[in-house]
Parts: structure tokens; sequence; C-alpha cells
């Protein structure tokens, strides 16, 4: 008896995990977030081509989950979002394209990151990673030319499109499941 309580005791050790020592957890939420994210370059929902707001013209909506490609006017362009509580990755296909948030009453959000997903996501060269609160944003892309634009977030189980699934090919968009996202961005599965 005293065996198996001492096997207990050691397997029980060898379980528990204390971040005092150096090993892989695995993905951070983040990156989770940003791979899940990334499947929206490659198999949408795709939004066809439009332009962004200039100065003084109301800012087209975009929705989270879509990817877009966004022509920018003279001097920048600007995109609404209404967001739910939570992280929102603006994820760009330029890391020359400045990004700015600003909320409903014109005070700047500022981004908790921004930097080059790496191996979490080829199709983008910048991910702005921001914390919002539920409301009305402005997106403001200063640069020239056009942009590959796709916002993720997990916030409310995806928000209004919560438990979207993708197939493989960007038109369909039936209840395919990609297994590997399926821990990373629960109720959000690729076609694969």
């Amino acid at each position: 008896m005293r065996t198996i309580r001492y096997l207990l005791l050691v397997t029980a050790g060898l379980w528990a995990c204390d971040d005092a020592h150096d090993h892989d957890h695995g993905p951070t939420e983040a990156a989770a977030a940003i791979e899940a994210g990334c499947q929206h370059f490659e198999f949408g929902p795709h939004h066809p081509d439009f332009m962004a707001a200039a100065a003084g013209e109301t800012a087209p909506a975009v929705k989270v989950h879509t990817h877009y490609t966004v022509a920018l006017p003279a001097g920048g362009g600007r995109l609404a979002l209404t967001a739910a509580a939570g992280m929102y990755y603006v994820m760009l296909d330029r890391a020359d394209v400045a990004v700015t948030l600003t909320d409903a009453a014109g005070a700047v959000v500022a981004a908790q990151d921004a930097s080059a997903p790496g191996d979490a996501c080829p199709a983008a060269a910048v991910v702005h990673t921001f914390m919002l609160p539920a409301g009305d944003f402005t997106l403001a892309l200063a640069g020239e030319g056009s942009v590959e634009l796709v916002i993720h977030t997990t916030a409310g189980g995806h928000g209004a499109d919560a438990g979207h699934m993708h197939a493989a090919d960007a038109g369909a968009d039936a209840g395919q499941m990609r297994a590997a996202d399926a821990g990373a961005d629960a109720g959000h599965m690729h076609g694969g």
C-alpha cells in the first residue's frame, strides 16, 4: 500500500508544473489566436475589394473573421469596427501601413503589441494587438496602394459570427473542421 501511495505522489509531482523551470507549454494564447486568424487570409470569407474612406467620408464597416483587400486613398483611409469586449488582432500583409485605432470619442487606443507574427501567420507582415471594451471604433490605415486585412478576435466566442466554419475552398462555408484548430479556437473550425 505504501508503494502505491509513493508512486501516486511521484506521478503527481511529475504532472505538477510550476514556472520555475524551462520547458515549452505550447503556443501562447496570442500565438494560437493569430494562427487561427491567419486561416482567414486563405479560407475567407473573402469580402469584395473596396476603398477605405477618405477624410470627411463615412467609413465603411468591417467585420471580424473576414479577409479584406482594402484600397487606400491618398493620405490613408478609415474603416469602422464595432467590437465586443476582448482581445483583437489587426493583421496586415504589409508592415509599412501605419495603424491608428480610435474610440467613439476620438481617443487613440494604444496597441498592446505590434510585431511580425512569424510562423504563426506567414500571410501577415504585422499584427497589431488591442484589448478593447465593447463599442464602436475607427481604424485608420496610413499608406499607399492596397493592403490585405484580417481582424481576428476570440471575444464572445467570435462575436457576431460565433461558431462559423470554413471549408478548404474559399467559396464554401460548409461545416468542415480542421482538428489542429479545435483547441486554439473552439467553435471556429476551418476545413483542411
